[in-house]
């Protein structure tokens, strides 16, 4: 199972590739606020497990990381629209779908945007 913080790594990297973008690690560090050594362990790691490929300083996903990054980018705004729904700001619903992105895993998201109990 890919943990949280390289499933935030591959919606970025999927988001800008959507924008038809290039994709360099400086790119997500800027993005995401994180350190370019903390970026570079992580691309490692996404590239060893097969999600990434790295051309010329170029990241672009493979086949494995585009359909995960999918996933993610869809949880993501469904939970998203579901913070919104309750009343938050759009800043607001980021900041949590972010952190429940991180803090939790795919599986505990899943099972919180299917409950009935909160979907009604």
């Amino acid at each position: 199972m890919i943990q949280a913080t390289n499933r935030k790594y591959l919606r970025y990297i999927y988001q800008l590739l959507l924008e038809g973008k290039k994709v360099r690690q400086i790119d997500l560090a800027l993005s995401l606020g994180y350190a370019r050594s903390s970026v570079s362990i992580a691309i490692k790691q996404l590239k060893k497990a097969g999600y990434i490929d790295l051309i010329k300083n170029n990241i672009t996903l493979t086949e494995r990381g585009s359909m995960l990054a999918q996933e993610s980018l869809k949880s993501y705004q469904q939970v998203y629209r579901w913070i919104l729904a309750l009343g938050l700001t759009s800043y607001e619903a980021r900041l949590y779908a972010d952190k429940l992105e991180s803090d939790f895993d795919q599986k505990f998201i899943e099972m919180l945007l299917k409950d009935k109990r909160l979907n009604n």
